[in-house]
């Protein structure tokens, strides 16, 4: 939104700051985990999603804060193995997609926290992420120059992995209530 200001790096801190006020609207937060590879606010501004590296523990976490809260959160929302190098929030559909040294791009349900299917499949390491403004495709950029582009579309994607129309219960346990049946396959 432009109104906001955040920081992170290897000491492992995050600095967040609201432009328009002279101090820090909070005290810096230390994560005590290792260096912040990336970090990415959700379209609206509110909420902020990190990725870093928990040398300790030689895992990658994902952690999703909603920067109106009074405090950081208590968990990490995911994890991969090694890294957590890249992340990307689409706040128009709840999706989280975050990018390991483990060679995955792994994508979450940010409202429930659960992780949405396999991983993507990838050969690198990705160095950034970034989802369209309609959240219909999701990009990666690896360290290696290469390039990943897939269709996010619940419908394309639900054709793809199951190779047929869903039935009206599938789609309804799987794409939930609010859009009427359609075929799936088209």
């Amino acid at each position: 939104d432009g109104e906001q200001l955040v920081s992170g790096g290897e000491g492992g801190l995050v600095r967040y700051r609201k432009l328009s006020a002279e101090h820090p609207l909070a005290e810096p937060i230390a994560t005590r985990r290792g260096p912040i590879w990336d970090m990415a606010f959700g379209p609206e501004g509110r909420r902020l999603v990190i990725a870093l590296e928990n040398r300790a523990e030689k895992l990658g976490e994902v952690w999703l804060w909603d920067v109106e809260a009074e405090r950081f959160p208590d968990k990490p929302l995911g994890r991969h193995e090694y890294s957590a190098r890249a992340v990307a929030l689409c706040s128009r559909s709840g999706q989280l997609a975050s990018a390991g040294g483990d060679e995955r791009i792994r994508l979450w349900d940010v409202p429930s926290g659960e992780p949405l299917g396999e991983p993507l499949p990838i050969s690198g390491i990705v160095s950034d992420l970034a989802f369209s403004e309609d959240c219909r495709w999701l990009a990666a950029a690896g360290q290696d120059e290469a390039v990943w582009l897939w269709d996010m579309d619940l419908r394309t994607r639900a054709c793809r992995i199951a190779g047929r129309n869903l039935s009206r219960e599938e789609w309804h346990r799987y794409l939930g209530e609010e859009e009427p049946y359609r075929r799936t396959c088209e």
